[in-house]
């Protein structure tokens, strides 16, 4: 899904609502650079404020399915495991994202 905005992908404050959410970015399968980077960019965005739960499991979401994406391109790029890779994903989804894939 195109991001309007990926500087500030809530520019009237972050949505309450996990429908409001997906209106604005709907979570998916990530299959490109590009889906990645704007994924990362809502994570971003959502990372450091008090968020409520259905923010939460939003932002859960979304990590896990850019860790699922980092895994398959870290597979071919001998990172680490997948349990290890996931357990340390899902540990900092409240914190920002670096996008870093390059191998």
């Amino acid at each position: 899904m195109k991001l309007a905005n990926k500087a500030n992908p809530f520019p009237h404050g972050i949505p309450r609502t996990y429908d409001e959410l997906v209106a604005v970015f709907a979570p998916r399968v990530i299959h490109g650079r590009t889906e990645f980077e704007n994924a990362s960019a809502v994570m971003n965005a959502m990372a450091g404020h008090a968020l409520n739960k259905e923010q939460e499991d939003y932002l859960e979401t979304l990590a896990i399915l850019v860790d699922e994406y980092d895994l398959q391109l870290g597979e071919s790029c001998s990172r680490k495991s997948s349990s290890e890779s996931r357990d340390w994903r899902l540990g900092t989804a409240l914190r920002p994202v670096v996008v870093q894939n390059s191998c």
